[in-house]
């Protein structure tokens, strides 16, 4: 499984093919558990129809425990179904704060008001437009962004943000990570990037 920053996870559809049905469905619960920002993953009958539609050859997509799963560039992709991700949430400078059970965020110094939420669709192409964003919508669309004054001025995980925007921290740390690893993202401006 490759468990990105940002919260989407892939699996490695000929992996999963050869494994175990116990393994697999296990693989699935975690992932959706992760993913999802969840404390449990979902009902063992759920993740048993949904590793046997991951089988069907004509298998389009998936929604359970949160998140959206389907095939995508060889890989199964589990991400937060962004509908279902947590209301945006107030950002202080300075102090950290949770969102969706899955990140956690700080700000630096001299914002005056700022919140965290779901990037969206829209949102999310424009991003598409000012910078390498390479995620299907769904998964795009749930990325978290921050906002100041309605407008968005940083999308940490995808390395994004207005010239004018202050240092963002975000960590995701779900509650049930796949690994033992927790991934931080810092952004310090829209340069930090460059050559």
């Amino acid at each position: 499984a490759e468990i990105r920053p940002d919260g989407v996870i892939l699996l490695d559809c000929d992996g999963w093919r050869s494994a175990e049905t116990d393994l697999r469905q296990a693989a699935l619960g975690a992932a959706l558990r992760t993913a999802g920002g969840g404390a449990f993953a979902p009902d063992p009958a759920a993740i048993e129809r949904l590793d046997t539609a991951l089988s069907d050859k004509d298998f389009t997509g998936f929604s359970l425990g949160g998140c959206v799963v389907r095939r995508w560039r060889d890989r199964i992709l589990v991400c937060r179904e962004p509908k279902r991700a947590a209301s945006p949430v107030a950002l202080t400078a300075g102090e950290c704060r949770q969102w969706d059970g899955r990140f956690l965020f700080k700000v630096g110094k001299g914002v005056p008001t700022a919140t965290v939420g779901a990037l969206g669709v829209r949102g999310y192409a424009m991003l598409k437009g000012a910078a390498d964003a390479f995620l299907p919508s769904v998964a795009g669309a749930g990325l978290p962004a921050v906002r100041s004054g309605g407008e968005v001025v940083a999308v940490p995980s995808a390395g994004w943000a207005q010239k004018s925007a202050t240092t963002v921290e975000q960590r995701y740390l779900p509650l049930w990570s796949l690994s033992s690893e927790t991934f931080t993202v810092v952004y310090a401006g829209p340069d930090i990037m460059s050559a």
